[in-house]
């Protein structure tokens, strides 16, 4: 007897789905293994890692930070229509092959301002091995605090349990490689620094409007807040001082920044731990550190000095 026509194909159809589907649990088991393994088994500790922010070891010793040397500024994200390329690429060499990890601890402005976050971005940057976020252009302290919860995970038991309620998702395994630890020492250790003690993330504000300005006290108060760094050029450009160009020695800005001086040695006579600097030098660089500044995004250059 004839079979019907298409009778012949439907055992290779069935063959060829049961394929497709084992292909991809045999997918999932991969990839699960490859987390499995990055995890302690027997309920065994990791093994223990030091501190692998430098920014956050400076701060903790009254050390100065300066990029390049204790820390690496990546490309700009915010005005850059190429800087998430370039990002990429600066990881990368961040990080040479066979390196155990990351040369100098990763920072970058991020291609958001403050008005328009968006949780899965700040969760993208995080997630390729970012150490330091800074955010632009802030202009109330709840965009400040939208920002800090993006960047922790939600309480897990006795984690993260402190503080603003995280919302960041969960997916780090290309951050573990690049911090070179497993995942639990990751998970430990992916929170915000000084909230966290044990911290090795910093939510970082880029000081540049005049209404955030006015806040400065208050700011430097945000449980999570890591550290703030004044920004003269939109800050000129706010107060509507250019000339057209923003000027970032006109006296507005020049007090502003002793304004924020202030501000900061005060919070840390409080026993405040907030990191402040600056992300231009009109100043220069001696009277900045008189005045309680201590990470730049300049290099050190000719200046000496390593205690504030």
């Amino acid at each position: 007897m004839r079979p019907k026509a298409g009778s012949l194909y439907r055992p290779v159809l069935w063959v060829m789905s049961v394929a497709l589907v084992v292909s991809g649990v045999a997918t999932e088991f991969v990839l699960v293994d490859e987390v499995l393994a990055q995890a302690p088994q027997g309920g065994q500790r990791p093994k223990a890692v030091g501190r692998l922010n430098k920014i956050i070891q400076n701060a903790e010793q009254g050390k100065l930070s300066f990029n390049g040397e204790s820390w690496r500024l990546m490309p700009d994200n915010e005005h850059d229509i190429f800087g998430i390329i370039k990002l990429q690429a600066a990881m990368a060499e961040n990080r040479p092959e066979g390196s155990e990890r990351f040369l100098l601890p990763p920072v970058v402005r991020i291609n958001m301002e403050a008005n328009h976050l968006e949780k899965h971005r700040v969760k993208q940057y995080l997630d390729a091995g970012l150490m330091g976020l800074i955010l632009p252009q802030s202009e109330t302290l709840d965009q400040v605090r939208e920002f800090i919860k993006m960047m922790r995970y939600p309480p897990q038991g006795e984690f993260y349990a402190v503080g603003p309620r995280g919302v960041r998702g969960w997916s780090p395994t290309a951050a573990t490689r690049y911090w070179g630890v497993d995942m639990d020492t990751y998970m430990r250790k992916a929170d915000l620094w000084p909230l966290n003690s044990e911290g090795e993330l910093l939510a970082l504000i880029l000081l540049e409007t005049k209404a955030q300005m006015e806040n400065i006290e208050e700011l430097l108060e945000l449980p999570g807040l890591g550290g703030v760094l004044f920004g003269t050029a939109d800050m000129s450009m706010t107060y509507g001082v250019g000339t057209p160009a923003p000027p970032n020695a006109h006296p507005i800005i020049m007090a502003n920044i002793e304004r924020f001086a202030r501000a900061c040695a005060a919070h840390h006579a409080r026993g405040g731990k907030v990191i402040c600097g600056t992300y231009q030098l009109p100043q220069g660089i001696e009277t900045a550190v008189k005045q309680g500044l201590t990470m730049f995004t300049s290099g050190r250059g000719d200046f000496r000095a390593d205690i504030r």
